[in-house]
């Protein structure tokens, strides 16, 4: 899967939970892809935990800084 299909592909799970707008920046979108190779199992786990670490931090975009904190051993 390439960087713009990963793209698409976390707009469409969180269209599919009610959310409208863009919530991952695209330095986000670039590191999920990085760091999931394009593998959607990947790409939901990385964006599941980048949303509870944005969460925490009371952030409203999810931001490269978020995703690299929690992929710090899936490389």
């Amino acid at each position: 899967m390439s960087v713009d299909d990963c793209r698409q592909y976390i707009k469409f799970r969180l269209m599919r939970a009610g959310r409208m707008h863009d919530l991952f920046d695209d330095g986000a979108v670039a590191q999920v892809h990085a760091y999931s190779q394009g593998i959607c199992r990947r790409i939901n786990k990385i964006g599941l935990l980048s949303l509870l670490e944005g969460t925490f931090r009371g952030k409203p975009m999810i931001t490269a800084e978020i995703v690299e904190a929690n992929t710090g051993g899936l490389r």
